[in-house]
């Protein structure tokens, strides 16, 4: 989705880091959540479906612990509550996940009436984003506290180089250290 003065170098590898994380993960929320497929059209809002439920995976560059919350686009949370109003019509048990790649693992948050309530609802919503993208990338988004979403893999998510560079991501492991020879 290219922007009003953006850095195609930089969006692409935005794009390219999604993509990695969607494939690294798919496997784990198949072994979750059972039969699930990535939906091919690269600006779907919702990223994955199964027989019954729904799952967008955004990636981030950060561990879980340097924000008190992570943001899902507004959009996205509207989508959600569309397709769970239209799909319980037929399938009563359907379900939507948020799930969001760290650099510690992979989270979860089922969207349902009770957890917008208990993350704070409406108060929840306002504006965000960043500038780290060589543009103002700022929208309306659904603020969703760490302490809400469940960890469901230890997994760090890839981060491309060129997002590392733009974000000041710092690798866990030492720069010239061979990754066979690293330990924790």
């Amino acid at each position: 989705m290219s922007r009003k003065n953006s850095n195609p170098k930089v969006e692409k590898a935005y794009y390219e880091m999604g993509i990695e994380n969607e494939k690294k993960y798919k496997p784990v929320i198949e072994n979750l959540l059972g039969y699930v497929v990535k939906t091919s059209y690269k600006f779907c809002i919702i990223d994955f479906y199964g027989y019954n439920y729904r799952l967008e995976l955004k990636s981030r560059s950060c561990s879980s612990t340097q924000y008190k919350d992570t943001m899902i686009g507004y959009n996205k949370y509207e989508e959600g509550l569309r397709l769970l109003k239209e799909k319980r019509l037929t399938t009563p048990d359907y379900k939507l996940y948020f799930a969001f790649a760290f650099t510690d693992g992979l989270f979860i948050w089922e969207l349902t009436e009770e957890n917008f309530i208990a993350n704070g609802g409406e108060s929840q919503v306002r504006e965000g984003g960043t500038d780290k993208r060589g543009y103002d990338d700022y929208k309306i988004h659904l603020y969703i506290f760490m302490e809400n979403l469940k960890k469901i893999d230890e997994t760090p998510c890839y981060v491309n180089h060129i997002v590392a560079e733009t974000t000041g991501f710092k690798s866990s492991i030492p720069m010239g250290k061979c990754l066979l020879l690293f330990k924790k």
